[in-house]
């Protein structure tokens, strides 16, 4: 995947910066914490048996450097940082 940058990302998904620099980029894009990496981009989705929002924390330890939620999470506090 090519870098992207996070206002490319907001462009594309009409979403809302919450926190954080619009000109950062992502190395790349994961919807499973188990799988996500430094500087990638952390889907949360929700599904019949799981929530993504549940796992934003565990995305965040991985080293993702930006998260798309459709609900808010104290997690996004510990991203800002």
């Amino acid at each position: 995947m090519k870098r992207i940058s996070i206002s490319e990302i907001i462009q594309a998904t009409s979403g809302e910066l919450i926190s954080g620099d619009p000109s950062s980029m992502v190395d790349g894009v994961s919807t499973d914490s188990r799988t996500a990496e430094k500087d990638m981009l952390f889907i949360a989705l929700k599904g019949e048996k799981h929530d993504g929002h549940d796992f934003l924390d565990q995305a965040i330890e991985a080293g993702c450097s930006a998260l798309i939620i459709s609900k808010e999470s104290g997690s996004i506090n510990a991203l800002a940082k």
